[in-house]
């Protein structure tokens, strides 16, 4: 009896999916098993529904009614091939072929355009609808298989005491984002590239990199209240959500949130690479900039951040070209998914100015020895940035 492994997503066994073997038996039975024989379910094949899903529908998703809430991923066709053959009636989601006539090339090309102009106007509604249906709570889940599958938590623990170090100075931060429903956590990547990103449900993730570039503290914080904002006001959940399929996005309308968190949570690594929309970068800066003055910290962080990073990625560009390297395979850093144009730092001067015109007291003296934990996080050449 042969077994294959696939993905299981179920809020019982934690932040990930988790892999289990599967094998077919007889009465048409599919027999799901976790290693440890802890979790076991059998599911009829007549009864299972069968979705495409994931990036591109790349994955076939597996759900039953009897067992609401289980969801399983499947890349390996064999599994459908032995589906296909073992219940030869079983409705298996394919892509259709078309005959070569005139007529039905024609039909076909204006039902394509009727769906495409379809998707793109009810699109952005649907995503609203269904990022006002996720609670917290699920998001949190999704931000925790995102991270289980982005980090090497070997790396997580090499920088342990940094991470509470670091968790512990922008706690006043997180504070006022905790308001929203939002706990915030901080990860450190053992990766010598200048970016932070925020993942949905709280997470904040900075690169070695970006910490051992900051000149100050108050650069650390204009990045941290600008990555806490789009968490916040759901950004990055909303930029995720718009890669998955209409159908799924009316799925989890009708109810069926979990499947759409488990595709995304599938797919997080890749979407992070997204830039985000101007109008959501230039929200993020407002509501950053607004926390930044509830603690009274000196706002020109994230300016002078801003402005280290178009240096930094002159130069990459520069050298890169000299190599005969395409500018496109740069490595990821934070411009290529928070574009700082011109307009975006005009912007945040004019609202510092005005900060600064009302202010009556000096800003807050963030007591933080930078260089120690710069020091403790191990130095970066120049060039590696």
């Amino acid at each position: 009896m042969k077994v294959f492994t696939v993905r299981v997503f179920h809020e019982s066994l934690g932040d990930r999916p988790v892999l289990m073997n599967m094998s077919f038996q007889s009465l048409g039975k599919l027999k799901i098993e976790s290693e440890d024989s802890e979790h076991k379910l059998e599911w009829s094949v007549d009864s299972m529904l069968i979705e495409r899903g994931g990036a591109s529908n790349q994955l076939y998703i597996f759900s039953h009614p009897s067992h609401p809430g289980w969801v399983l991923y499947v890349r390996d066709y064999q599994i459908i091939k032995e589906i296909k053959e073992r219940h030869p009636h079983k409705d298996v989601p394919r892509k259709v072929v078309f005959d070569s006539g005139l007529s039905l090339a024609l039909g076909f090309i204006a039902v394509v355009v009727v769906l495409l102009s379809a998707f793109f106007v009810f699109k952005d509604p649907l995503i609203d609808l269904v990022v006002k249906t996720i609670p917290i709570e699920a998001e949190e889940k999704l931000g925790g298989f995102v991270i289980n599958n982005l980090i090497n938590f070997r790396e997580v623990e090499k920088y342990s005491e940094q991470t509470k170090v670091l968790q512990e100075v922008l706690n006043p931060l997180f504070q006022l984002g905790e308001k929203e429903g939002y706990k915030f956590k901080v990860f450190i990547a053992d990766d010598k590239s200048l970016n932070a990103f925020a993942l949905p449900g709280g997470y904040l993730v900075f690169n070695r990199g970006m910490l051992v570039a900051a000149d100050n503290i108050e650069e650390i914080f204009g990045v941290a209240a600008h990555e806490m904002s789009h968490v916040i006001k759901r950004h990055t959940l909303r930029q995720m959500l718009s890669t998955i399929s209409t159908y799924a996005l009316v799925q989890a309308v009708l109810g069926d949130v979990s499947g759409v968190i488990a595709v995304l949570a599938d797919n997080g690594a890749f979407l992070l690479t997204r830039m985000y929309s101007r109008s959501a970068e230039e929200e993020a800066d407002r509501l950053g900039l607004e926390y930044i003055k509830k603690l009274n910290i000196n706002p020109n962080g994230l300016i002078s951040f801003f402005k280290k990073l178009e240096e930094v990625n002159k130069k990459l560009i520069e050298n890169l070209e000299k190599k005969g390297i395409p500018v496109d395979d740069k490595s990821l850093n934070f411009l290529s998914t928070h574009p700082a144009t011109d307009d975006r730092i005009a912007y945040l001067k004019s609202e510092i100015d005005s900060i600064e015109s009302k202010r009556q007291n000096d800003y807050q003296n963030i007591k933080f020895d930078l260089k120690n934990f710069q020091k403790q996080l191990g130095a970066i050449k120049k060039e590696d940035q």
